[in-house]
Order: C-alpha cells, then sequence, then structure tokens
C-alpha cells in the first residue's frame, strides 16, 4: 500500500517530537528539528519507496537524530532526559503512546541509571517497536552490535529492577 505524506505525518508527528523531546528538553527546538525532519523527508518523498513504512519511519528518525546531535554539537551541550518537565506532552498521550498502566517512575529510574545510548536503542526498541535493523541505521551500527548493547541494556535494567 502506498504510504501518502500527509498520512505518514499524522500518525507519526508526535512520537517523533515526543522521542526528540525527551533527549532535548527543549519544546521549541523539539518542534523545530521535527518540523525540519518532516521537511526533509517532504523534499525527498518521490525519490523514498513510500510503500515501505517502517523504511520511511527509519530513515525520519534517523534524520532527526543527526539533527539533534548536530544541535547539541552547536551548542555544546549534552543529551538528557527529563522525566519532569514534558511540557507539550499531555498525561494522556504519554499513557496511550508510551507508557502502560505500570510502575514507569520504578523504570524511568531504571532507565536513567542506563548509558545514554543503552537508554536509546531501548527506547528504540520497546516504546517505538522499531526493528532491529532499522535502530541499527538510526545508530550508525551493525545490527550485531545493535543486538549487543540491547542485550546487555536489558540485563542491567534487570539488575535495577
Amino acid at each position: 500500500m502506498v504510504l501518502s505524506f500527509e498520512d505518514f505525518f499524522k500518525k507519526y508527528k508526535q512520537a517523533l517530537y515526543y522521542y526528540l523531546y525527551r533527549r532535548i528538553n527543549n519544546k521549541e527546538v523539539s518542534e523545530d528539528i521535527t518540523a525540519e525532519s518532516f521537511y526533509k523527508l517532504f523534499i525527498n518523498w518521490n525519490n523514498l519507496n513510500t510503500e515501505n513504512e517502517l523504511g520511511l519511519l527509519a530513515w525520519i528518525y534517523k534524520t532527526a537524530r543527526n539533527q539533534a546531535i548536530d544541535y547539541f554539537r552547536k551548542e555544546n551541550k549534552y543529551m538528557k532526559i527529563n522525566d519532569d518537565n514534558l511540557e507539550g506532552v499531555t498525561h494522556q498521550e504519554m499513557i496511550e503512546d508510551i507508557e502502560q498502566d505500570f510502575d514507569m517512575q520504578l523504570i524511568n529510574t531504571a532507565l536513567a541509571r542506563l548509558s545514554p545510548e543503552k537508554r536509546e536503542i531501548i527506547e528504540l526498541r520497546f516504546k517505538h517497536e522499531m526493528k532491529i535493523s532499522e535502530i541499527a541505521e538510526i545508530v550508525g551500527k551493525n545490527e550485531g552490535a545493535v543486538k549487543m548493547i540491547l542485550y546487555r541494556g536489558i540485563e542491567e535494567l534487570k539488575d535495577y529492577l
């Protein structure tokens, strides 16, 4: 099935924004990078395989991630996650999109103890339900490395929980 840009945008704009916001902790910058990522996707839409929704998703996440990295380099800042300040994301959206009815505080505390790389890969895999191959493309590592980082991150989470 050929996916329209409008349908893809409506389906994934909030998830991409939330992914960026959790890393940047700045509403305006997250909105700007989300918009820029979708603009780049729109410009390249005719050159991409629009029948491969997961491929498009990997493409836009990688684009957004690279822009976030550029932002941090430019601002000489480090990526961090701050669960106490989720401005722009309602509690209901968080429940529906990401968090289930369990003790997320405990899980977030455990996730915060992981390295940023492990945390990002775990979030992409379980919160954003991406395949290993998509995560590998986004983070710029081979699939074997992603699997190992994911495995080690899960083992660390088990120890913390």
